[in-house]
């Protein structure tokens, strides 16, 4: 079989096929996934009664995936370079311009435009008036 991964119909079928009372291995054969992936995202996702519950497990897998890559996100995580970059958009700096000029006094890349431009839309959506349009 090749690698297939849930996403939110499966978890919902997932769960159905469940209370219908099917095991592991049916539920597995019905969705044409192996017996222990399945089990592995009925381990991984299932509420605190023990319960799997379709809805539920795939909020749980949207947080996972939220918080997987916090600990790298650098503005987030860098006081002086986030405030640096709301100084410079309050400038009515580019983001081109903004990561451009740290590459050139750090001597490498510090971020990418596109990094700035996702932390304004994310989290500082209050800065998109300063953009050029």
């Amino acid at each position: 079989m090749s690698h297939i991964q849930f996403n939110k119909d499966t978890r919902l079928e997932l769960a159905v096929l469940l209370r219908a009372g099917k095991t592991q291995a049916q539920c597995g054969a019905l969705l044409c996934m192996p017996r222990e992936t399945v089990c592995n995202e009925i381990n991984r996702n299932k509420d605190e009664d023990g319960i799997y519950r379709g809805a539920s497990a795939h909020a749980k897998y949207l947080t996972r995936r939220k918080n997987a890559k916090r600990a790298q996100r650098k503005i987030e995580n860098d006081k002086r370079l986030r405030r640096h970059i709301v100084r410079k958009i309050k400038q009515y700096w580019s983001p081109e311009q903004i990561a451009g000029r740290l590459a050139r006094v750090v001597g490498h890349s510090v971020v990418v435009h596109e990094t700035i431009y996702a932390f304004l839309y994310e989290q500082r959506p209050d800065l998109i008036v300063y953009l050029r349009h």
